[in-house]
Order: structure tokens, then sequence, then C-alpha cells
């Protein structure tokens, strides 16, 4: 309004039983509508404290006015919480599944309700602050899921790890070629 930004909800304070001490947010939020009701949701881990590479709890609110939508509360589920995570629909159900980096060197996944779905296999590559992505790698038509020099299927079985690279965090060196994956996951 007469060219400044302005506030359409307030700053919103987790409820003592929502895990109100993550409240510290460091990595890139997704948005997206995940129940399909054309409000999109914002998806973001968080943190407390100092802790920022482990236990993260990842939370949805809404996009019109910042009320929560869930936060995953379970223990076997924290995330790493400056890790961005990615959202897309990685088992074919037409609903969004949400994939993030976990406390430790594998992946979880979670409904778009934020019901856990899945750990991932372990990988042996640095942990902190990743990014994930989902992809079709080798045009199958079912998502592989990227981490690092790590793929895993859309179920969290590991297909294919690389090598560490360079770069911070050992993180800068490139996948295998498509068809290297291609060959690992029919092994």
């Amino acid at each position: 309004m007469a060219g400044k930004c302005t506030v359409t909800w307030p700053h919103l304070q987790a409820a003592p039983d929502d895990m109100p001490n993550h409240y510290q947010v460091s990595s890139i939020p997704v948005v997206v509508d995940l129940d399909k009701d054309c409000v999109p949701e914002i998806i973001f881990n968080t943190y407390t404290g100092t802790t920022i590479t482990s236990n993260g709890v990842l939370r949805a609110i809404r996009g019109d006015t910042g009320a929560k939508v869930w936060t995953v509360t379970d223990p076997a589920y924290r995330t790493d919480s400056t890790s961005n995570i990615a959202v897309g629909d990685i088992d074919g159900d037409g609903e969004a599944e949400i994939v993030a980096l976990g406390e430790g060197k594998f992946l979880v996944a979670f409904e778009a309700d934020g019901t856990p779905k899945w750990k991932s296999a372990t990988f042996s590559h640095g942990e902190t602050s990743g990014a994930v992505s989902i992809a079709n790698l080798d045009g199958d038509g079912d998502p592989e899921i990227v981490m690092g020099s790590s793929v895993w299927d859309s179920s969290g079985v590991k297909l294919y790890e690389g090598g560490p690279g360079s770069g911070s965090t050992a993180r800068g060196r490139s996948l295998a070629s498509p068809t290297s994956i291609t060959t690992a996951a029919k092994r």
C-alpha cells in the first residue's frame, strides 16, 4: 500500500504443546497447495537455540493466515534443520509428498498431511545443510530423489552413491550419468 509492503498476518507463536522452542529458520521454505484448497501452504524446517544441523522440526502453515497446518513432533523423524526440502508426488498418488534430510545420514519422507512415510537407506557423504531434489533421472516415469552424490528411488531405497566431491562440505562433484543410475538400479 502506498509503495510499501503491508503485513497481512501477524507473527504467530507456536502453541505450548507444538514444539515452541523450535522457532528459528535458516532453510529455504517451499510453497505448495498441499490440501488442494487453493490456498498454498508454507513448509519449512525449524530449530532451537544454536542446534542448527539436528533436532529439526518440520512444519507447515497456511499461506493466507500463517495458521498451523501441521508440525512433525515425532522424534524419530527429526530433520537437519538447515537442509532444504523438496516437495513432489513421489509415489504417483496425485498428492504431494515432502522429502527432507533427516537427523543423520538418511532422508525422511512425509505425506501431504505431515504423516511420516519412510526413512531412506543411509549414505556416506557429508550431510550438513544439503538440498534434496526430486526428478525422473532415468526417464522411467518414477521419480528419483537426489541429495549430494546419492540417488534413491521413490520408496527410499538407495540406487547410487558417488564419491565425495569438492567444494564446501564435499558437495561439489557431479552425479553419475543416467545410464549409470539405471544400471545401478537394475542390480
